[in-house]
Parts: C-alpha cells; sequence; structure tokens
C-alpha cells in the first residue's frame, strides 16, 4: 500500500492517505478518486496546490469586491441624479401649482381655456 499526500477542496492542510493503487483512476482507502490535482506522491507540492487554491479563491473574491464596488457607485451616482431630477420637478411642481389649474371644458368651468 502506498502512502500520498491528500488535498482537497478545501483549505485544510494536506493529510497522509493510503492508496491500495497509486494514482488515476485509481480511489485512495477513503473512496476518492486520485486526481493529479488532490493526491500527491510529495508532501511540499500537496501544501503548495493548497495554497494555490486558496490564492485563487481570495483573487476571485476580491475581484468581486471590486466589481460590486464598482456597481455600488455607479448606483449612488444614479441616485443622487434622481434626486436632484425630483427636486426641480417638486419646485417646479409647486410653481405651477400655485397659479391654480384650468378647470377643462365641461366641468363647470369656462369653455375656453389655457390649454384650448
Amino acid at each position: 500500500m502506498t502512502l500520498r499526500w491528500y488535498a482537497g477542496d478545501d483549505p485544510n492542510p494536506p493529510t497522509l492517505v493510503e492508496c491500495p493503487v497509486p494514482g488515476w483512476p485509481n480511489e485512495d482507502v477513503e473512496g476518492r478518486p486520485q486526481y493529479e490535482n488532490t493526491h500527491f506522491d510529495d508532501e511540499r507540492d500537496a501544501w503548495e496546490n493548497v495554497r494555490a487554491n486558496v490564492e485563487a479563491g481570495v483573487s476571485l473574491a476580491r475581484r468581486d469586491v471590486e466589481q460590486l464596488t464598482a456597481a455600488l457607485e455607479k448606483a449612488k451616482a444614479r441616485l443622487v441624479r434622481g434626486i436632484e431630477e425630483l427636486e426641480r420637478f417638486e419646485a417646479a411642481w409647486s410653481e405651477r401649482d400655485a397659479k391654480g389649474w384650468p378647470v377643462a371644458p365641461g366641468e363647470n368651468g369656462p369653455k375656453e381655456t389655457a390649454w384650448a
């Protein structure tokens, strides 16, 4: 029986595992296929593989944060523009409302209106 280093998907330190027949497509004694990126003859290679996987995870998370931060900044800018537009509209509405609204023809008002 051969001992090999197992470094699976999780960021745990590599562990020694018995392999009845080393290499792909064989399984270790725990029933896991011996992929070239999960089972290693050299302990250092196993540790380096775990490190590379963890670093890749950090890189992906960093990219996600950068993309979400950029999207958040764009959304904040749209919100500011929308608030400014709403404030301008509200001011124009208040000014127009203060003048009063014409009564539509046939609604107890004059037959001629500002929009006729």
